[in-house]
């Protein structure tokens, strides 16, 4: 998935390569940003992200996701099992700070 808005100035064919090359079940794409709290972040454990956290007002870390998503079988497979919340909205993994 790659979001519209974003514009990426080395475009994505390193990342969908190496998508390729490791067969990971989720890749994304993130960069360093002066202001986290203005974005979507990751927080990591190592070099594992463990959270997404959409606009925190206390950033587990300075890096912002670009918009660039990528997904193997086994995250499609476990998204089309996602049943819609009582107010017809599939419920977000991510995590919002409030």
């Amino acid at each position: 998935m790659y979001l519209g808005d974003n514009l990426l100035r080395d475009g994505i064919t390193d990342l969908v390569a190496a998508s390729g090359q490791t067969e990971p079940d989720a890749l994304i794409l993130l960069t360093q940003v002066p202001d986290p709290g203005n974005y979507g972040v990751a927080e990591l454990d190592g070099d594992r992200v463990v959270h997404l956290v959409e606009k925190p007002k206390d950033p587990p870390s300075d890096l912002a996701l670009v918009g660039v998503y990528m997904f193997g079988a086994r995250i499609l497979e476990a998204a089309k099992a996602i049943e819609p919340s009582a107010r017809g909205s599939s419920r977000s993994p991510t995590r919002s700070s409030g």
